[in-house]
């Protein structure tokens, strides 16, 4: 959590105007870049195969790296679609990792521990992001964006690695794969999709 989020909020706090000052691309391709780097998270049963051969510690290892890997591709795009590349592994590893973090998290801990480590890992989010927030204002003025997103990605991948050393094999594998929905949890789908739509709205449009 960490690692993968200190990447996420760099890039999210970068993206805008490094795509704008650096790449120098309209507000239109910004919209169509933020579309399609959903299409990881709209796809999101391919999961189903990756649990098939990976244990779930494995996923978020490999995710972190990737999101790592794709911080530093956005470091070396100077075309709109090189950056799109850097956006769309970004995205993967973002949205593999997501519900892979609360998956372990249950497997972990018993009922009544659980709510307890989300909370301590939404925690560990926040820390992230203000230290990702303070790497970006303590180096961008000095060695520019390209730098910024090297950096990140390098201290991303060596999380992924660092989690994929202490894990690996020795996490525990769900035994039941399929997605489960129940009819008294209607309100938390809706809020859950509110949520999302309002999230998007939010940083595509109003910018």
């Amino acid at each position: 959590n960490l690692a993968l989020f200190f990447g996420f909020s760099t890039w999210q706090q970068l993206f805008n105007n490094f795509a704008v000052e650096t790449i120098g691309i309209q507000a239109n391709q910004i919209g169509l870049i933020q579309s399609l780097r959903e299409i990881p998270g709209l796809l999101g049963f391919w999961l189903a195969f990756l649990a098939l051969v990976l244990v779930e510690v494995e996923v978020l290892s490999i995710s972190t790296v990737l999101l790592g890997i794709g911080l530093i591709a956005m470091g070396m795009a100077h075309t709109w679609t090189q950056m799109m590349v850097g956006v769309m592994v970004t995205s993967i590893g973002f949205h593999a990792f997501y519900p892979n973090a609360s998956a372990v998290a249950l497997m972990m801990t018993s009922a009544e521990e659980t709510p307890r480590l989300l909370g301590s890992l939404r925690m560990l989010g926040a820390a992230s992001t203000i230290a990702a927030t303070v790497l970006i204002v303590l180096l961008l003025g000095r060695i520019g964006y390209a730098n910024v997103f090297y950096v990140a990605g390098g201290l991303t991948i060596l999380g992924g690695i660092f989690s994929w050393s202490r894990g690996g094999r020795k996490g525990q594998v769900m035994k039941r794969r399929h997605i489960i929905l129940r009819r008294r949890y209607w309100l938390y789908y809706i809020l859950t999709f509110l949520m999302g739509s309002r999230r998007h709205i939010f940083t595509t449009f109003a910018i």
